[in-house]
């Protein structure tokens, strides 16, 4: 069996990448509010996103008051096939097993 990746595994951070599939772009003010995360919990979740290069933060200014916004990258639609495909494994195995 394959080993599941932790990094999008782990719940809050599945959320924030299937919050980024279906609308490829998101402000981290909404993505806070939809998740209901403390501006620190959700940087934390980003940064570990982004140190693996599932997501890009791009931060710009709108009316003088700071703007950050995050999208998915490429490499997340490839991580995104090889998680499902491990999962997908996962559950044929315990249906296996229970037959």
């Amino acid at each position: 069996m394959s080993k599941i990746n932790s990094i999008i595994h782990q719940p809050v951070r599945l959320q924030i990448l299937t919050i980024l599939h279906m609308d490829k772009k998101v402000s981290f003010s909404n993505l806070k509010k939809e998740l209901s995360l403390s501006d620190g919990n959700l940087s934390s979740h980003l940064e570990k996103l982004e140190k693996k290069w599932y997501i890009k933060v791009q931060k710009s200014f709108v009316n003088k008051k700071p703007l950050s916004t995050i999208s998915i990258t490429q490499l997340w639609e490839k991580e995104l096939i090889a998680y499902m495909n491990d999962m997908k494994n996962i559950l044929n195995s315990i249906i296996d097993k229970s037959e």
